[in-house]
Order: structure tokens, then C-alpha cells, then sequence
């Protein structure tokens, strides 16, 4: 009996074994046998056509340098870049036009550099695996996992009426496709209509009053309105779970001067409630300080930068690879580089762990309608940003190329000021970028384009 079960066990493990042997050199010759196809087709073309799609990192931005950076390496092709980079859009509604774009453009190759924008949707954790069969068992158990929304997270009471949960739902896909008036609608006829007000309709109404003030302008008087209105919600809001939303919080109260309501909320005073309140959102202290600045709470930007290095930022924290990565980038500059690489490989390891859904979801959509339609569909990185997420994320598509924008910021943020290649740093470790910054992209970028399509 023991024997058997030896035999089935050693049988097993040299099943396994030839299973991952016969994964990997699939997976090697596949990645090979698609570049070969890809390279070949754009070879046999006279001029290429490339789509850049993003956010506002993209639009007006490293696209304008591209062609001047293929040019500079001696391409040997007519090269038109097109620019449909979109400030405060997403990756869903990058999609909803993605198939319009190629329509119009017919373009050869698609370069994206996405998905910052995202985050109104759930978080997946895509673990990093290093045998092929490790990943095959894992998509499989991902395949069967059903139902990973909102009713998933044990918000079984979130309502017991149905039609008032699709209500809500469809506000929150409006929001997500920036369709801010339409879901501000929605979400006040719930509101009104729902006798126990349930914090994450008011979370949702004030960040789409927050937004529809922002497409408006917010110092236009429809903008100042909706700061308004914003504020109000915020205060009922307060009223059922105080610190609901620290990040709406400051920045309503900053944008519409309201100081007296942030000294009260968060008094610098009392170090232990400060602290207590920062460990919770780190990033919303962090990234509204020029308002705070605005406003001459000098006390409250030096109780804020008490802070930095020492919050015990976990996965759970929000916004936890800006408050990371803002670190890292800010330690490279001071010349901390141990502390810095500590802070780089902790935001490495939140962004491979925490995905996206709506970022999974639309670059996988992306990658399908490039493959079947015959473009090279090249993934690129944010600066700073490890490349490592999105390998995961399009580890089933051999034929998209890879472009990595960490190294070759990190280096050149050793001899040179922050303010000399970024803009600002509204992510964290990065932000948009300097005519510099945009140079470095699009040579970076050229350096594989120009493998491609010579």
C-alpha cells in the first residue's frame, strides 16, 4: 500500500515537473514566434503609424518628442504619431473609444501608458508566480471565482431592495466613466429616498461634485457651486461616520477657505489624534500642503512633514503606493538612496499585490483588440513606476512589448532636482513631466520602437 502511494506520489512530482517544462519553452517559443510575425509585418511597411493613448501625463506630452527621437536613431520609415492622450480620463473610457480611434487612425502600433486614473473599483491581488504552473492553477481558481464586487465585500446589508442597489450601481459605472452630471442625478433621487442614509452614496456624491466642479473650472461660478454643494455632503457625511473621506474632506474644506473646520477636524495640538488621523490617509495630507500653504497654515504643512518616513504604511492604507513612492522619490533626491531603494521595493511589492480591476480588465480588453486586429500593442510605465504590474496583468498576450520608465528616472533624479524633470508629483513618485522628463520617455521609448519597425 505504502509503495502505491510512493509511486503515485513520485509520479505526480515527474508529472509536474515535465507540465512546468513543457509551459515554459510553449511560453518561450510563443513570445518568440509572435515578435517574429509582429517585426516581419511592420517590416514589410513603408510608414508606420503610431496611436499614443493615456491620461494627462500623455496628452501634449511625450508624444510631441517621438518622432524626433525615431528620427534621431536613424529609422528607416515614414513615421506619424498621433497624440489622443486625455487629461482626467481613465481606462474605461480609453476603451469606450479605443475601437473609434483604430477606425479613423489605422495604427501599425498602440503605445498606453494608463490606468493612474483608475480606482473607483475593486482591488485584485495578482501574486507574482515563478513556475508556469503555479499561474495555471491560479487563473484557473480565478476563472471559477465569481461575483468579486461590492456584494462580495460583506456588504450584504448594503440594501435589501434591488432595484435600489442597480441604481446605485449605475451612478457608480457613471462616475467611472466620467459621466458626472448623470450620476449626480442618480445618487440625489436615492439619497432622498432612502431613509437610512448609507456613507459610501454621500462618499460618491461628494467626489462627483468634487469632479463635475473640476471639468467646470473650479474658480468658474458653476465650479464654486458645486465646491458648494460638495461641502455640504461632506458635512452629512461627517454627521454619520466622522473621517469618512479625509481626502474630500481637506480638499473641500481648502478649496472653499474653510480653515476653522480643518483646525477643528484635525487638531495639530494633540499629536497623538494628528498622527492617529495621518496613519489613516497619509496621501490626502501629502498632496493638498499647497493648499493648506494657500491658506497660511504654515503649523499645519510643518505637523504634516513631521510625519513623512514615519506612518507604518500597510496595504490597506489609501492611496499607499503614492505615499510610498512620493517618499522614495523625494529620499533619491536628498541623496538617502538605502532609504529610498527600502520605500521603491515596498511600492513594488503594494503595486504587484494590489491591481486595479478596471486597470486588469481594460488593458486585457486592450491587448484582445490589438491581437486580433493586428497591431503591436506596447504597455509602458509610468517614471519611477516598477514594470512588474503590468507584465502580470498581460502575462496571457507573449506579443505585447514592455517599456519600463524606472531605471532611467532614478538615475537621472540622482544628479538633477525633482523640479527639473517633473512638473509636480500629484502620484506620488511621479507626476507630469518637464519638457525633460517627456524627452527621456519618448528616447526611452524610441529605443524599442526603432527594434521594431527598421
Amino acid at each position: 500500500m505504502l509503495k502505491k502511494i510512493l509511486l503515485i506520489f513520485c509520479g505526480l512530482i515527474i508529472g509536474l515537473v515535465f507540465l512546468e517544462l513543457f509551459l515554459q519553452s510553449t511560453s518561450v517559443a510563443i513570445k518568440l514566434h509572435k515578435k517574429h510575425i509582429i517585426k516581419q509585418e511592420l517590416n514589410k511597411k513603408k510608414s508606420i503609424t503610431i496611436l499614443c493613448i493615456g491620461e494627462s501625463t500623455t496628452d501634449r506630452q511625450w508624444p510631441k518628442f517621438l518622432k524626433q527621437s525615431l528620427m534621431a536613431k536613424n529609422v528607416k520609415k515614414e513615421i506619424t504619431v498621433i497624440d489622443k492622450g486625455v487629461r482626467s480620463t481613465n481606462t474605461t473610457c480609453i476603451l469606450d473609444n479605443i475601437e473609434s480611434y483604430i477606425l479613423q487612425f489605422k495604427p501599425d502600433i498602440i503605445v498606453s501608458m494608463m490606468g493612474i486614473n483608475d480606482g473607483n473599483s475593486d482591488v485584485i491581488g495578482l501574486k507574482q508566480y515563478k513556475f508556469k504552473t503555479q499561474q495555471l492553477f491560479f487563473l484557473l481558481k480565478q476563472h471559477f471565482v465569481k461575483d468579486r464586487g461590492i456584494l462580495k465585500k460583506g456588504n450584504d446589508n448594503f440594501h435589501e431592495n434591488a432595484e435600489f442597489y442597480a441604481q446605485w450601481k449605475y451612478a457608480n459605472d457613471l462616475f467611472d466613466k466620467q459621466q458626472y452630471g448623470e450620476s449626480i442625478k442618480i445618487l440625489l433621487k436615492i439619497f432622498k429616498q432612502n431613509q437610512k442614509y448609507d456613507i459610501r452614496i454621500i462618499k460618491l456624491l461628494t467626489r462627483s461634485y468634487i469632479m463635475k466642479a473640476y471639468e467646470l473650472g473650479y474658480e468658474t461660478p458653476d465650479g464654486r457651486k458645486n465646491i458648494l454643494q460638495a461641502e455640504k455632503f461632506v458635512i452629512e457625511g461627517i454627521k454619520i461616520e466622522p473621517y469618512y473621506d479625509i481626502n474630500a474632506m481637506l480638499f473641500v474644506f481648502s478649496k472653499n477657505k474653510n480653515r476653522s473646520m480643518i483646525e477643528k477636524l484635525f487638531p495639530i495640538n494633540n499629536t497623538e489624534i494628528f498622527k492617529k488621523l495621518y496613519s489613516q490617509d497619509p496621501w490626502a495630507f501629502i498632496s493638498h500642503t499647497h493648499l493648506f500653504f494657500k491658506l497660511g497654515m504654515n503649523d499645519f504643512v510643518k505637523a504634516i512633514s513631521s510625519q513623512l518616513y514615519n506612518v507604518d504604511v500597510k496595504d490597506s492604507t489609501i492611496y499607499a503606493d503614492r505615499v510610498l513612492g512620493s517618499n522614495a522619490t523625494l529620499l533619491i533626491e536628498s541623496k538617502n538612496y538605502d532609504l529610498a531603494e527600502k520605500y521603491l521595493q515596498l511600492t513594488k511589492n503594494y503595486l504587484v499585490k494590489n491591481i486595479i480591476l478596471e486597470t486588469l480588465t481594460n488593458y486585457q480588453k486592450l491587448a484582445q483588440i490589438c491581437k486580433l486586429k493586428g497591431i503591436k500593442l506596447v504597455a509602458m510605465q509610468y517614471p519611477m513606476r516598477p514594470v512588474n504590474s503590468l507584465e502580470q496583468i498581460l502575462d496571457s498576450y507573449p506579443d505585447v512589448a514592455f517599456i519600463s520608465n524606472e531605471k532611467n528616472f532614478k538615475e537621472v533624479l540622482k544628479i538633477k532636482k525633482i523640479d527639473d524633470i517633473f512638473k509636480d508629483l500629484f502620484a506620488g513618485d511621479f507626476g507630469h513631466c518637464t519638457d525633460l522628463g517627456n524627452q527621456m520617455i519618448a528616447d526611452n521609448l524610441a529605443d524599442t520602437l526603432v527594434k521594431l519597425i527598421n
